[in-house]
């Protein structure tokens, strides 16, 4: 079974479900992450492991140990408005890349939730992974100017998933 397959598969369930299925992978929880395609401009929503710290959710661009940045991440580099969606509940976020003080504080935190990180970024034939992005809520931040905006897409899809989970 491909990885695509799988991915494709735990967002349907996800979605599906509310959130109540698929909410856990090997004791990691598992959120849904709506980006705007750096290049396409649509929507990509994509399964991760987070960690919430208060109103901050700590998400590792691991990409399974392989040498490229996940597509998530390269797409919020281009627009940070992000959908986090943890067990059915869609929160609009600002996501950034944290500080090396950040990720020195967090990733002790991070590696002890999930020990593949350690190993991944240990290992002398992988990129070490990268400093861990932040995702903070955001207050409102639609705006009519930017109708036709990637934001005002990431807008739609905030509100087809209230819609739809409301």
């Amino acid at each position: 079974v491909s990885r695509r397959a799988v991915t494709t598969l735990n967002v349907w369930l996800l979605k599906t479900s509310r959130g109540r299925l698929g909410n856990s992978f090997l004791g990691m929880p598992v959120a849904l992450l709506t980006t705007i395609g750096g290049k396409s401009g649509k929507p990509r929503t994509r399964p991760v492991y987070f960690m919430l710290d208060g109103e901050r959710c700590l998400l590792v661009a691991s990409n399974g140990g392989s040498p490229e940045d996940p597509a998530w991440l390269k797409n919020v580099r281009v627009h940070p408005r992000v959908v986090f969606e943890r067990l059915g509940r869609p929160r609009t976020m600002i996501c950034r890349v944290a500080s090396a003080e950040e990720k020195a504080r967090y990733w002790p935190q991070l590696t002890t939730l999930f020990p593949m990180w350690q190993e991944v970024q240990d290992s002398p034939f992988r990129r070490p992974t990268p400093r861990p992005p932040l995702a903070s809520r955001t207050d409102s931040y639609r705006d009519s100017s930017s109708a036709g905006s990637a934001e005002a897409s990431v807008a739609r899809a905030v509100d087809r998933a209230q819609r739809d989970h409301g």
